[in-house]
């Protein structure tokens, strides 16, 4: 797919709305239908030639996985990926070491962002690869091993399905999207095991009832890798202590999870994770977004960029960050079940993010299999359209978002929510 330059071809938007059309009628008829071992066998057959259709090509669509194979190989060769940037000058023999490599690496200004989990586990899959030094092997590894992560997700989601009473081909939602195959098997975003992670600990949790031992171990256990892979899950580390026996007991029992999760990090590099690159991240980092575009230009009309308390871009993000607070807190005070919770947290993080890259949705993705939200579901199908901007930054630099994006996107999106939560409150008088 090509983009700002106005050079996609016909054929490839066919091919696109094509995917969109078949992957949303696929999810309708799911609703109404009945399980069957041959129905389940269409399932998982299309679920496998998707992915490896996506294996074997490479759709080049994003870079991130060459900075999983720098700083995997980093980790392996026992160096703090946080503490310098990939350009910094005490990194020169790694550069010299892993040319290839690095050459691919964006924002090589930046330090390490990901969490300690995902960097042990990345280091360990370019070492499977042979190390950095095959730079097309470790990429390869790294899509096979997120592609898998991928298909597990089936593994706790059908978990979910039966709670509710919902039948299992529903889970067309999540293994026959072509978006969620193009992120994980075509470009190994690490999200696929985190999600993974908290899909498991809503599978393992029973609902509203607290749960024996054995799950409540599970459960927080899945929560703690998650939350060090990628923060997300940690948001619902509260809910889940609701519905164990001993809470106070059961946060050390946390905390020492995350210990253990940090551990391969902290014992092959001899360092502790820190902030890294995650500050300028959460400060400079933006791209579509579906409610902070309206945010930021009103905090700039009375305050500078001056990187002070009052940069419009901090004012911004803790407004925004108050608000996913203020909807855990509902979640909370209306006592949601787990499950449900997790989707209004999750769908809350999408829409206040100030970048919410394409392979993000992903996360929402499973909740459609577990209840029917057009307006979510008519955003996954579009969000190819987010990737429209990649030719002209790869030419000029620049992300330069076409004034027809939002509208098409946000737009319908806001429409869809806007007409739902009117029937439900017709429905509810």
């Amino acid at each position: 797919m090509h983009g700002a330059d106005g050079v996609t071809t016909p054929t490839e938007w066919g091919g696109l709305a094509l995917a969109a059309c078949g992957w949303v009628s696929a999810l309708l008829l799911a609703r109404g239908s009945r399980d069957s071992f041959a129905l389940l066998v269409v399932l998982a057959s299309g679920a496998l030639a998707l992915r490896l259709a996506y294996l074997a090509v490479d759709p080049g669509l994003s870079d991130d996985v060459h900075r999983y194979v720098w700083e995997g190989a980093l980790v392996v060769a026992g160096v703090d990926p946080y503490a310098a940037p990939p350009a910094a000058a005490e990194l020169e023999p790694f550069r010299q070491r892993f040319g290839a490599a690095f050459r691919a690496v964006n924002h090589a200004d930046v330090p390490a962002v990901y969490p300690p989990l995902a960097q042990a586990v990345h280091a360990g899959v370019v070492a499977a690869a042979g190390g950095a030094e095959h730079p097309a092997r470790a990429h390869f590894f790294l899509r096979l091993f997120y592609a898998s992560c991928d298909l597990l997700v089936c593994v706790p989601l059908a978990r979910l399905l039966a709670r509710v009473h919902q039948p299992r081909m529903l889970l067309v939602a999540w293994a026959w999207n072509p978006w969620v195959a193009l992120e994980f098997a075509g470009s190994a975003h690490l999200d696929s095991l985190a999600i993974l992670c908290l899909l498991g600990a809503l599978a393992s949790f029973p609902g509203h009832a607290r749960g024996s031992s054995e799950r409540c171990a599970s459960g927080l256990a899945f929560l703690a890798a998650g939350a060090t892979i990628k923060l997300l899950p940690a948001a619902l580390v509260p809910f889940a202590l609701r519905l164990t026996p001993r809470p106070f007991l059961w946060t050390l029992f946390f905390v020492l999870c995350v210990v253990l999760c940090l551990l391969p990090f902290a014992l092959l590099t001899g360092h502790g994770p820190s902030l890294g690159g995650l500050g300028e991240y959460a400060l400079g980092w933006e791209s579509f977004s579906l409610l902070h575009r309206g945010i930021e230009p009103l905090f700039a009309r009375h305050f500078a960029y001056d990187l002070g308390w009052s940069d419009p871009r901090r004012l911004a993000r803790a407004t925004e960050l108050a608000l996913w607070l203020g909807l855990g807190a509902f979640a909370w005070w209306r006592r949601l079940e787990l499950t449900r919770a997790a989707g209004l947290l999750v769908g809350g993080f999408l829409v206040l993010s100030p970048t919410l890259h394409p392979w993000y949705l992903a996360w929402i993705v499973p909740f459609l299999a577990l209840r029917s939200m057009p307006a979510w579901s008519a955003l996954v199908a579009a969000s190819p359209l987010l990737y429209w901007p990649v030719d002209g930054w790869r030419a000029r630099g620049v992300w330069e978002e076409p004034a027809w994006l939002f509208p098409v996107l946000g737009g319908v999106f806001w429409l869809t929510l806007a007409f739902e939560a009117l029937r439900a409150w017709r429905a509810a008088r």
